[in-house]
């Protein structure tokens, strides 16, 4: 196992998941999102333990407080959506385990998986028409 060969594995294993994202981005960029909300935030939640990976966007003001659907107008938009389910980006056999955990923290792929997953979700939110959304959009 190589570095390489991780990344190479995590960037096909985020792809098929990629239409389905993309058509959920293009979803969330026909909300009525309501007044108060001035950002939409992307945040992903990994465990690596386990190479899953679930995205939630939330609504926010422009100090980073998040939006709440209660204090929104009833025809809005306002609160946190997760927008992709929790999926797997990785497998490994039990017998591999010792062996990968121990390169993983030695050759430090945390940095390396972030950066694949931010440039996937990039090119999907990018693929679904997110330069003309009308909020800022931070992932």
């Amino acid at each position: 196992m190589t570095e390489t060969n991780y990344i190479t594995t995590i960037q096909q294993h985020l792809q098929q998941y990629s239409e389905q994202l993309i058509e959920t981005l293009r979803n969330v960029q026909t909300y009525n999102f309501d007044e108060a909300v001035e950002l939409v935030d992307f945040q992903a939640f990994a465990d690596p333990t386990l190479f899953t990976l679930a995205i939630t966007m939330f609504s926010m003001d422009k100090h980073a407080g998040e939006v709440f659907q209660h204090d929104a107008t009833s025809d809005a938009f306002a609160g946190s959506e997760e927008v992709l389910s929790e999926v797997a980006y990785y497998s490994l056999l039990d017998e591999q385990q010792d062996a990968f955990y121990e390169l993983y923290e030695e050759e430090g792929f945390e940095e390396q998986e972030q950066r694949v997953i931010a440039k996937w979700f990039a090119k999907c939110w990018d693929e679904a028409g997110g330069a003309q959304f009308n909020l800022p959009a931070y992932f």
